[in-house]
């Protein structure tokens, strides 16, 4: 059985996701890969070299005329070469990794004709809060989810709140787990560029990802200016791509945002700099940015909903009670004052426990080989 793992998206995280399965999965001898990247070439600069012969990596310019086409329809050029691949290698089994959602209507039909496996990122669309047309595309995304849900037999999680809930919703369908892998690809270990906003900064409270709505940056910005007596010498660097949803304070003393797309080479910098990292989140399925936290054994605080309670309850970080600014406030403080040895030694533990491609790939392939041999628990 051949199995071909697609992945159609490599912004958010999800290159390095991508990159990361398929480092650890693409020496066995039955897995393919088919890519689609953007002019930021990150599949292109982290899929091992040895491996190229294994699969086909496309480049798709991620501009307005594209953005505006994928509301429409699927790309048909990519399509068509995906279709003309599973043939030429004659594949059995294909597994969408990254959503994938622009082409929901060409994985419906696919199903029909292969074995289709699908991550489920999201099983529920997180709090947003974009202008129009954006939350149009955030509603629609997950539509077309739903729809992909609905119709596969064979879906994977990497969350296991959502794994449970999964099997109690959809019981006629396989449902599977695997761990999130690392999201440290070789551009980040091998990345020395300093960000030039903070050229001149040492030690700060680090927040890092994507801004968005559920994952709380508010409270720890209010947080952060209405106790500046608290934290005076350490600044506040807010670092990631995406609208900003919350007021600015006029008066937004010793607070750096680094409001663009953060390069993977800038990655080692922003987090070996940074004093301690603060993920305030109103809601997680899963996340990645665990992997970066402790690999570069920065001290960690979350908030507690379910997902991060459960992960740093071993002591790879400290919790505060989400949304709530009081206690957000007392945590930061005794996390920064704290002797965090012991903490950076558990996070060392963490990634090579949770993080091991050797594990990844033992995890993946069990699931491929239940569904092609049609075992089922």
């Amino acid at each position: 059985m051949n199995i071909l793992l697609v992945a159609t998206v490599s912004y958010a995280g999800m290159g390095p996701y991508a990159s990361e399965i398929i480092n650890s999965l693409a020496d066995e001898a039955n897995i393919f890969f088919f890519l689609v990247e953007d002019e930021r070439f990150f599949f292109s600069k982290n899929i091992k070299s040895s491996l190229r012969s294994k699969g086909r990596i496309l480049k798709r310019e991620n501009g307005k005329f594209n953005k505006l086409f994928d509301l429409l329809v699927s790309p048909k050029t990519i399509v068509k070469q995906l279709n003309a691949y599973c043939k030429e290698n004659k594949i059995d089994v294909i597994h969408f990794i990254t959503s994938d959602t622009v082409y929901y209507k060409d994985i419906l039909y696919m199903s029909n004709h292969y074995k289709v496996c699908y991550t489920v990122h999201d099983l529920h669309p997180h709090e947003a809060q974009k202008i129009f047309y954006k939350m149009w595309k955030h509603d629609l995304a997950h539509k077309r989810i739903s729809r992909i849900i609905n119709k596969i037999d064979y879906l994977v999680t990497n969350s296991r709140n959502q794994y449970e809930e999964m099997i109690m919703e959809y019981k006629d369908k396989y449902i599977f787990f695997h761990e999130f892998p690392s999201l440290v690809s070789n551009t980040v270990r091998e990345g020395n560029l300093i960000p030039s906003e903070i050229e001149s900064e040492n030690s700060y409270i680090l927040f890092f990802g994507r801004i968005e709505k559920y994952k709380g940056i508010e409270f720890l910005y209010n947080t952060y200016l209405s106790n500046l007596e608290s934290f005076k010498n350490t600044k506040l660097v807010i670092a990631g791509s995406g609208d900003i949803y919350f007021p600015r304070s006029e008066n937004e003393q010793d607070v750096i945002f680094i409001n663009r797309y953060i390069k993977d080479e800038e990655i080692t910098c922003l987090f070996k700099n940074a004093k301690c990292v603060v993920y305030p989140y109103i809601s997680a399925s899963q996340s990645g940015v665990l992997s970066l936290s402790c690999y570069f054994q920065v001290p960690i605080l979350t908030s507690d909903v379910s997902f991060f309670k459960h992960a740093v309850k071993g002591g790879i970080g400290h919790t505060f009670k989400a949304r709530d600014v009081e206690d957000l406030k007392l945590q930061l403080i005794e996390i920064m004052k704290m002797d965090t040895g012991a903490m950076q030694k558990k996070q060392k533990e963490y990634y090579e426990t949770f993080y091991n491609k050797i594990s990844l790939s033992k995890g993946l392939m069990n699931i491929y080989d239940t569904i092609t041999h049609n075992h089922f628990k």
